[in-house]
């Protein structure tokens, strides 16, 4: 894997993944649109893996990306939404 568009390629899959990994983590686990967020990118990388000339044998690293993209757009999501939970000003409760 030593050359630079693969690299790029792997990047891009994670890149492609990561907003998929944050609308996933907002779904109900297993149900119709948490299988999409995990496999809406796939038809994405293969037209990238395809036109960049690699061959079937560099889908283990393209599936590393995809993955690692899933895993930092999940946190990515949590931590935007703590951060916007920590920022909303507490309001008065009405006792």
């Amino acid at each position: 894997m030593g050359h630079p568009l693969a690299y790029a390629l792997v990047a891009a899959a994670v890149a492609a993944n990561a907003p998929f990994g944050m609308w996933r983590v907002t779904q109900r686990r297993f149900s119709a649109r948490w299988f999409l967020a995990i496999h809406l990118p796939i038809p994405l990388i293969f037209v990238l893996r395809v036109s960049a000339g690699y061959s079937y044998t560099f889908i283990p690293w393209l599936l590393v990306g995809a993955v690692a993209g899933q895993v930092l757009g999940g946190r990515a999501y949590a931590l935007l939404r703590q951060r916007r939970l920590a920022a909303e000003p507490v309001s008065p409760t009405s006792d």
